[in-house]
């Protein structure tokens, strides 16, 4: 196609066109059909272009699924520091309780469930959670 485009319209007369040219000084050259080139040409950008819409519509498809996993992720990660804070509040509220059973029942030795309640809490001291 490079060597047909450089032909003058005046100087083709048929479908074929002689090429020469020469290589490594020795002359050279083929006939070459104008239809032929121009098919082969056309069957290459159509391909170009089935090829090119592919990726467009594999690049929107990525696209629309990153967004959605953006959104899926922002609503999970809003969901998770909700969690977080009623954690913290509800360690407040028990370590609060753990102290007055400590504090002001007579017989906290006698009460396990009590004391087991106690060390799971005292268990947690370590653990942040980001809502306190």
């Amino acid at each position: 196609m490079g060597y047909i485009s450089q032909f003058e319209a005046s100087d083709i007369d048929s479908d074929d066109i002689d090429l020469r040219f020469e290589v490594d000084g020795v002359e050279t050259g083929t006939t070459v059909s104008i239809v032929d080139e121009c098919g082969h040409a056309a069957q290459i950008i159509t391909a170009l272009l089935d090829e090119l819409e592919h990726y467009k519509s594999r690049e929107e498809r990525v696209t629309k699924l990153v967004l959605d996993n953006s959104t899926s992720w922002d609503a999970l990660y809003k969901k998770l520091e909700a969690a977080e804070k009623r954690i913290a509040e509800h360690l407040k509220v028990l370590n609060s309780l753990a102290a007055v059973a400590r504090r002001y029942l007579p017989d906290y030795d006698e009460h396990p469930e009590i004391q087991a309640a106690d060390e799971l809490l005292e268990s947690t001291a370590g653990i942040k959670v980001k809502g306190e």
